[in-house]
């Protein structure tokens, strides 16, 4: 009797080549909650970072420092033409001077600042800057008749973030002591030059500290030494502000990530005691010169551009790794899938799609498990419980729909072998692509291989597991 279209379509529609992309199908309609989970991640770290926010407006944010310099203001004549004449006009600038040489010391003692279920590190910190200043001249930077106000002369600080300062900050100069002032003391003519991006990208106004009228009435060189309590969290920036800069920095943190335009000279990490890291910064190091004047140059915000310190790093950022595991989804799911399927295919036992559903579900919930746990116990518990959580279920899902206490057993070792092998990839940052393509290609071919003998198209009678006799002949 001739086959009909309905018996034809109904065998291609139980075989098992059908029903392996319907499964592919299914994979991809899963990463649709998956995708729904990215954004719960997302917007938890947004809360995270919004504590971290909250808390560094109380405390201090990531401090970045610019200086010591002096700043003078000066009047020129100049000639320009208003109206088809000649005029000519007094034009008000500020001539800025660096330092010839710049030592600074910072010990930055860490805490961990807790919100709720949020951590936040903050440091307090104690900064000593030491150096010299050579007598400044106003030739170096304007015409000879160029007029100088040197006894409105001041020394200027910057600091990203003054209300964290925790002292009654004083400049020795030579034999003398003179206290500092609030704001960097410069004219709302140059006020412009103070608006730029810090090292981390965040656009904002250089504000700090300044000390006025440095100079009685004539210039001169002079050394010096600022101590400086100072609160902050996050980094800790510094600017070569000086002819040559030398700069220290230890603190009691163990992870500490160096960044900025220079990296240490000499540094040393002990998890127990945390760093020390040593910077040497010469003049020709900087596309700054020694002395210029405020204006279109924006050479204060080159200073800034030239920063470097060091981020008060958070090892385990389980945000990052939820995030990195959902890049994964895909070949997770997949995996599962692939793994029950071909189990099925062997047995001749029959597991519907409906069960596969409810078994990509399970695999999806292990990420808001992940997550929700991980903000209470850390990644690392988070991820076992978790993993073994779900690796249970569908295990003993798997052994009920196939009606095998030995192959349930088979999914849950298959699945806790994913597992591990996923945590692999979170913890190889730099080789996680490496070994993701090399653990892909070797699923794909022991799928291959193990699947050569199945009757993809359902043309056979039944579907007969490889390697096993037709009884039915």
């Amino acid at each position: 009797m001739a086959t009909t279209f309905v018996d034809a379509s109904g065998r291609f529609m139980r075989s098992p080549g059908f029903k392996f992309f319907t499964l592919g199908v299914l994979c991809l309609l899963l990463l649709i909650p998956a995708s729904l989970i990215w954004l719960l991640v997302s917007e938890r770290e947004d809360r995270a970072r919004d504590v971290a926010r909250d808390i560094a407006q109380t405390w201090g944010g990531s401090q970045r420092l610019i200086g010591p310099f002096i700043t003078v203001p000066y009047e020129i004549d100049e000639t320009r033409i208003v109206d088809d004449e000649e005029t000519t006009i007094t034009v008000k600038r500020e001539a800025v001077f660096l330092p010839d040489d710049l030592t600074i010391t910072a010990d930055a003692t860490t805490e961990v600042r807790s919100r709720g279920i949020f951590d936040v590190t903050v440091y307090g910190s104690d900064i000593t800057f030491e150096g010299s200043f050579a007598e400044p001249t106003g030739s170096a930077v304007a015409p000879a008749d160029a007029r100088f106000r040197w006894s409105d002369a001041r020394l200027s600080l910057g600091i990203s973030s003054v209300r964290a300062i925790r002292n009654a900050v004083t400049l020795q100069m030579d034999e003398e002591t003179r206290a500092f002032e609030p704001s960097l003391g410069l004219a709302n003519i140059v006020r412009d030059e103070t608006n730029f991006s810090s090292p981390r990208g965040s656009s904002g106004n250089l504000t700090g500290i300044h000390v006025p009228n440095l100079f009685l009435v004539n210039p001169r060189g002079f050394a010096f030494r600022i101590d400086l309590a100072l609160n902050g969290s996050d980094s800790l920036f510094i600017a070569p502000a000086a002819r040559d800069t030398t700069a220290s920095i230890v603190s009691n943190w163990p992870h500490p990530s160096f960044t900025g335009a220079a990296l240490p000279e000499a540094s040393t990490i002990n998890p127990e005691v945390g760093f020390s890291a040593q910077w040497q910064v010469p003049h020709l190091a900087r596309a700054v010169p020694l002395a210029f004047t405020l204006g279109g140059n924006n050479y204060l915000s080159q200073l800034n551009q030239d920063a470097f310190g060091v981020r008060f790093f958070q090892p385990v950022d389980y945000y990052a790794l939820v995030d990195r595991a959902l890049k994964y989804a895909i070949l997770f799911i997949g995996v599962v899938f692939l793994s029950v399927f071909v189990i099925e295919v062997r047995t001749a036992k029959r597991v519907h799609v409906v069960q596969y559903v409810f078994v990509g579900l399970a695999l999806v919930l292990f990420y808001i498990l992940l997550l929700s746990l991980a903000e209470h116990l850390g990644f690392l518990i988070a991820y076992l419980l978790a993993g073994t959580a779900t690796a249970a279920l569908i295990g003993a899902y798997c052994a009920r729909s196939l009606e095998s206490a030995k192959y349930g057993a088979l999914v849950v070792a298959l699945i806790a072998s994913i597992f591990g092998v996923l945590y692999l990839f979170l913890r190889l940052e730099d080789y996680a692509l490496l070994a993701g393509s090399i653990f892909a290609f070797g699923v794909l071919a022991v799928t291959m291989f193990t699947t050569q003998k199945i009757d993809w198209s359902g043309r056979g009678q039944k579907n007969i597991p490889p390697n096993l006799p037709d009884k039915s002949a």
